[in-house]
């Protein structure tokens, strides 16, 4: 597989992301690398900055591909986001749950339009990136932190790479993603965030009892619970035995717990270029910068910015 120096690999990147947006008939872009900013983001004006690479690192094919589908990612925001229409102030659970739908109408609805070229192969790379190192790193997928991130996954039509669906949350998603499809829009999208966040703060009905509903015949030295346990729900926690929904190959995921609100941090949906630190060069990495330019950024420190 061809390798690049860091002072090939810019060029060839910007050269991709111009003919991208010659595609998607978008005007006026400039791309830009520069050391504070952890990962890729576009503003209103078409400005594209991506972080900083050595001039003397050397990057793979498969880097360029996903940094390319990390840049078609970054235009579809600028063609078919309407920011105007996500309320910041509102719960960052909720704006991420929005996040993940939002990510997942543009990418979709560029793979069904089929807007520029093999945009299903670099879009299925960035989102299957994203699921494997996730499957790494998470060690509870009923931790409300981390639905965002499963509807994210979930709702990307051309993804492969599948992660755990807590009980509960596969007829909710499966219902976002019908509504998705009917969809015409930012603001669709974010009524459709609106209405899982709901789905998520209403509280789980408990299910059916196991075992024998009345007790048998004769006198009882104990208490009359089925012979499995008690049947009442577990707690908001969610602190019971792992129950398996997960999609096939992923492993198991407990009951799921319900989010607090503005008290849960959820797991970032964007694409991040996590790149080797020694393929970076350093500087400062300001939030405040970002924001005054309205940059559209959510990583694990930035969340949207309009």
């Amino acid at each position: 597989m061809r390798k690049y120096f860091g002072w090939e690999f810019k060029p060839a990147l910007t050269t991709a992301i111009h003919k991208m947006a010659s595609d998607l008939s978008i005007r006026k872009v400039n791309v830009q690398f520069q050391e504070w900013i952890p990962t890729a983001a576009i503003n209103r004006h078409g400005q594209i900055y991506i972080t900083n690479i050595k001039d003397d690192a050397v990057m793979s094919q498969l880097e360029l591909q996903k940094f390319t589908g990390f840049g078609l990612h970054e235009l579809l925001h600028r063609k078919f986001t309407d920011f105007d229409q996500i309320d910041t102030s509102k719960s960052p659970y909720l704006i991420g749950l929005h996040n993940a739908l939002e990510d997942a109408y543009i990418e979709n609805r560029a793979v069904r339009m089929a807007l520029t070229g093999n945009a299903q192969g670099l879009l299925g790379l960035l989102i299957d990136t994203m699921a494997t190192q996730a499957l790494v790193e998470v060690k509870d997928w009923s931790d409300p932190k981390q639905y965002p991130f499963a509807l994210a996954v979930y709702a990307r039509k051309h993804g492969q790479v599948r992660v755990p669906l807590a009980k509960g949350l596969r007829p909710i998603f499966d219902e976002a993603c019908s509504r998705l499809e009917q969809a015409n829009g930012t603001a669709d999208t974010w009524k459709i965030a609106e209405w899982v966040y709901a789905q998520l703060l209403t509280p789980t009905p408990p299910e059916p009892p196991v075992g024998p509903t009345e007790p048998p015949d004769g006198p009882q030295d104990g208490p009359t619970e089925p012979p499995d346990g008690p049947t009442e729900p577990s707690n908001d926690e969610g602190d019971g035995d792992p129950q398996d929904e997960a999609d096939e190959g992923t492993g198991e995921a407990k009951t799921p717990r319900r989010p607090s609100g503005k008290d849960v941090t959820p797991r970032s949906t964007e694409p991040d270029v996590d790149l080797p630190p020694e393929s970076k060069s350093g500087g400062s990495t300001s939030e405040t910068d970002i924001r005054k330019e309205g940059y559209h950024v959510d990583t694990k420190r930035w969340t949207i910015s309009i």
